[in-house]
């Protein structure tokens, strides 16, 4: 008799096909007319890896917060950023008076992209390796890996030459480990937590996974290296300490910028709701689920990439707790792994039309966005209203259920 293939099993090679099915056809099409498909890119390539060309180009100066040659609203990045990315353009002998007004002069030093590639290939492998270490915990199949490496976001970020896969990875490594047994890896997670945090500010959302064991000491860990790694580069620029009213300044320059009006106020009440609710949660998914949302809804101003922190969420999907009963088989430290029915149907459709790098926007619609139809806009809100009160729903239940016993 052969080996019967369980279902989450399918539901996995189904994923892993569709999206590499879609990669194909958006190739032929990119090949066949480079106006359609390559819309997946910002602007079409015209800003070519600038998420690491900008900054460096923005510190060579040791000013990047003052600096009045550049619109300094898109200075907000944090000043450890900036560190390593001054570091880099010393390296490519980037020179101060550089044209920092045009990103052209960026793409004409060869070394620079080539410092550029390997640490865009640094990242990549790094997200790889906490992928890796996540499935390894979840035990999920690695096979996963392949399909997210070339997801439209993905390819997004690596043409953005975006830190945000780094923060991704530092989360990544923080769900892997936050609650292992090895101190060691406690403390790696910790200082994965603070970095992802200083980059990127609302990972700390990820924080409230803590709460669940009542892990104070790593809490207090965590916030005091997430101050030092914030607070201490600002020395290092001109100006110092006086960096960072000026970086909260081009903070809410920019957020001034972000969609306004009583939908976008709705989805950030929900999102703040939706944070205190995985307080109750008991199983590890849904724990992410009420956490990864609000991180996408708040970040309102931000690209498509952020949908990069689905990434763990994908892993556990399709992780292998489940028996045929649908009896759970195995947690990790006293986790549950489980994954509803309706978790299960909905977020493997919903990952999968996320994440095909086919570009359906230029496909079905006359006047098509510069991205995946279910990429931007609107319709994550709406999925976010769909899965907040499902998740609503079955918390109300469970724990209904809880107390008449």
């Amino acid at each position: 008799m052969g080996k019967t293939v369980s279902s989450h099993k399918k539901a996995l090679y189904a994923f892993s096909l569709f999206i590499f099915v879609t990669l194909l056809v958006h190739i032929t099409l990119l090949i066949l007319n480079r106006g359609s498909q390559l819309d997946l890119y910002f602007r079409q390539l015209d800003d070519f890896m600038a998420d690491f060309l900008n900054p460096v180009r923005f510190s060579v100066r040791r000013n990047p917060y003052f600096d009045e040659k550049l619109d300094p609203m898109h200075h907000n990045q944090a000043a450890l950023f900036y560190m390593f990315c001054w570091a880099v353009g010393r390296m490519a002998e980037v020179k101060d008076d550089v044209d920092v007004g045009w990103l052209g002069t960026m793409w004409e030093n060869r070394l620079l992209l080539l410092l550029s590639f390997f640490y865009l290939m640094a990242s990549v492998l790094v997200l790889i390796h906490s992928l890796l270490c996540l499935s390894l915990k979840f035990k999920a199949s690695r096979m996963i890996i392949f399909p997210l490496m070339v997801s439209t976001v993905m390819l997004y970020a690596i043409e953005r030459a975006n830190h945000i896969i780094i923060a991704v990875a530092c989360i990544t490594y923080f769900i892997a480990f936050y609650d292992s047994p090895d101190r060691k890896k406690r403390l790696f997670a910790c200082l994965c937590l603070a970095l992802a945090a200083v980059f990127k500010i609302y990972p700390v959302l990820f924080g409230f996974l803590y709460f669940e064991k009542r892990q104070y000491r790593e809490i207090v860990l965590s916030a005091v290296t997430a101050m030092v790694l914030f607070f201490l580069p600002f020395f290092f620029f001109r100006h110092g300490i006086h960096n960072f009213p000026r970086l909260l300044q081009n903070w809410s320059r920019f957020a001034a910028t972000a969609p306004k009006g009583s939908f976008i106020t709705i989805m950030k009440l929900m999102g703040v709701a939706a944070i205190f609710l995985s307080l109750f949660q008991k199983r590890l998914f849904d724990r992410l689920v009420c956490i990864v949302f609000p991180v996408l809804i708040l970040s309102t101003n931000a690209g498509g990439y952020t949908t990069l922190y689905f990434f763990p969420l994908v892993v556990l999907l399709f992780n292998d707790t489940q028996d045929t009963a649908g009896n759970t088989k195995n947690t990790s430290g006293g986790q549950d792994l489980s994954i509803s029915v309706f978790h299960r149907v909905f977020f493997s459709v919903y990952f999968a039309l996320l994440l095909m790098p086919l570009q359906v926007a230029k496909l079905f619609l006359q006047n098509g966005s510069n991205s995946n139809l279910f990429l931007y806009g609107k319709t994550r809100a709406y999925v976010f209203i769909i899965v907040f009160c499902a998740v609503l729903a079955t918390t109300v239940m469970e724990q209904w259920k809880s107390w008449r016993k």
